[in-house]
């Protein structure tokens, strides 16, 4: 059994860690939470044991969760059952969809599952979340491929994604783009806090692993808020296959000038078209969600600079 001194930290850690989750909305499950712990991973026996000494922590069902914030867990719960039903699906068309954006789009560095597909908890109308790390002065580049291709898959797929939370132009938001940081963002971050350190750790590279286990080092910061980040061990599960638009694109960056002519361009449709997404929502939780999504990017949310 935890000695008294590390049950009390063990504690303490738990309940950052849960106030953390909390603010993205869901409510852990105990394996997860002893496994996302801040300041690292504990075994999952030794957390139950930490948790029975805590009358301000709620555990049901498998779910942990900070009192007064029990009501995510009946949700929580209910998307951890889904999860188990439709995450193999939404895996397979998060892969679909970045093979066909690594075949477009020659400038992606790192390409990584994020969101609930990739933590669990995923839910039917959920997006389907990715984080990129492009080469410098590509950014709008990226993003605007990335959305007109998530387009694409919306109009395959608006008979079949009718539960969608998110719709533009009545079409079902499949997937999102969450954030792209060009290369130096990352070298180092200048932002260095643990919801940053959050989405790292909770991110799953499906290209670029080098990449990624690079950044982290670049980044010590992280370590003592999510060690056991650097403890994961991460292969590329997708092998791009450059198509005709991604030739073209990379002769286009074979001249400095046209490439930022190109960006620049890229940035005015762009523009046009996260401007419609933001208007076109209505529901009020929506917008309370894209709010706290823009604090917590900043200033890597794509317009913030």
């Amino acid at each position: 059994m935890a000695s008294e001194a590390t049950t009390t930290q063990v504690l303490a850690r738990a309940r950052s860690t849960l106030d953390l989750a909390h603010r993205w909305g869901y409510a852990p499950t105990l394996a997860s939470l002893a496994g996302s712990l801040l300041g690292g991973e504990v075994p999952e026996p030794d957390l139950r044991v930490a948790l029975r000494l805590a009358p301000d922590i709620v555990v049901l069902d498998g779910h942990a969760a900070l009192r007064g914030h029990q009501d995510l867990i009946g949700p929580s719960r209910e998307r951890a059952v889904r999860d188990r039903i439709r995450n193999g699906e939404a895996r397979a068309l998060a892969e679909a969809f970045a093979a066909d954006l690594l075949r477009a789009c020659p400038f992606i560095r790192c390409l990584g599952l994020t969101g609930s597909v990739a933590s669990g908890g995923y839910d039917d109308g959920d997006d389907i979340d990715f984080d990129l790390v492009v080469r410098d002065g590509t950014k709008y580049i990226c993003y605007l491929e990335a959305n007109l291709l998530g387009l694409r898959y919306a109009i395959q797929r608006r008979r079949t994604r009718r539960a969608s939370r998110d719709r533009l132009l009545l079409l079902p938001k499949v997937v999102c783009v969450n954030v792209i940081w060009t290369e130096s963002d990352t070298d180092p971050f200048v932002r260095q806090d643990r919801h940053l350190a959050f989405e790292l750790l909770r991110a799953q590279p499906l290209f670029g692993a080098g990449r990624f286990a690079e950044i982290l080092r670049r980044n010590a910061w992280i370590g003592p808020i999510f060690p056991q980040a650097y403890r994961r061990a991460f292969a590329d599960e997708i092998v791009p296959r450059p198509g005709a638009l991604a030739g073209l694109l990379e002769g286009i960056a074979s001249r400095p000038r046209w490439l930022a002519r190109v960006e620049r361009l890229a940035r005015s449709v762009a523009r046009v078209l996260y401007v419609l997404v933001q208007t076109s929502r209505t529901d009020p939780e929506a917008k309370a969600r894209a709010a706290f999504l823009r604090r917590v990017k900043f200033p890597y949310e794509v317009f913030q600079d």
